[in-house]
């Protein structure tokens, strides 16, 4: 998704440089008019916007605060730094409160978890839940919505709360996925017509966008993977798990 977004970006005019630990992400990026570096220090510099795009949140800590590598130290004063990645609902307040304990408290963040896949990063079109201080939302409005268009939504509350919300989007779209299987399994066992079902139940009250868009796939047995199951693990499962248990503890989830 990171190289979408990237090269979107592009097309908006923004100069962009660009680091990936994977060399020929890299090497297209370039080809699509980006500039390459060889460490996320030596990518941000005279950056006014940095953009993290990567699997974990404790991937955005490396890179930003790693001894040899880290950003942190060469980020311009009074830049906004945009997190993408979904991770734990604290660690964008985490990240800032590191960066203020080094001296950093010129640099603005924003949490801005994203939805919507390689298709959607690279046109432009993410679903984009930002939250943060007012004055770092505006100054990061225009590249937010270079990535999002009219998909931006800005939740109230301070940091960390876009990526409360879509803590919560992704439980739902990871349950959607799995009802979408066993619905349609259901379809097949009941001896139904699999293609005609699915064309009526995507109309109706009990469809989803996952079932719309998981289930054709099914119906033509397409084998190609289009999305990480450690990704869905890490943004559903150990959620999932640490409500489990507090409901079994007799906590209230709410």
């Amino acid at each position: 998704m990171g190289f979408g977004m990237a090269t979107n970006l592009l097309k908006h005019h923004f100069p962009m440089t660009g680091y990936d630990v994977h060399a020929p992400s890299l090497s297209r990026f370039v080809i699509a008019g980006g500039k390459a570096s060889g460490t996320p220090r030596e990518a941000v510099k005279g950056a006014n916007y940095t953009i993290f795009m990567v699997a974990t949140a404790a991937q955005v800590i490396s890179a930003l605060f790693d001894d040899e590598t880290g950003a942190v130290s060469a980020l311009e004063k009074g830049a906004v730094v945009i997190l993408c990645s979904t991770g734990p609902p604290g660690y964008s307040l985490a990240v800032k409160e590191r960066m203020e304990g080094l001296g950093r408290e010129d640099v603005r963040v924003v949490d801005a978890p994203v939805s919507g896949g390689t298709i959607r990063a690279g046109a432009g079109t993410l679903t984009i839940l930002a939250s943060g201080e007012e004055r770092a939302l505006e100054e990061a409005r225009k590249v937010l919505i270079a990535m999002a268009g009219d998909n931006l939504y800005v939740i109230e509350g301070g940091l960390s709360m876009g990526t409360k919300v879509k803590m919560v989007h992704q439980v739902l779209a990871g349950i959607h996925i799995v009802m979408t299987s066993e619905a349609m399994g259901f379809v097949a066992r009941l001896g139904l017509n699999t293609r005609g079902a699915f064309e009526e139940l995507r109309g109706g009250r009990g469809g989803s966008w996952m079932f719309e868009n998981r289930v054709p796939h099914m119906l033509i047995e397409d084998k190609t993977i289009y999305s990480a199951l450690n990704i869905i693990t890490k943004d559903v499962v150990s959620w999932l798990a640490k409500i489990q248990r507090r409901v079994l503890m007799g906590y209230r989830v709410l």
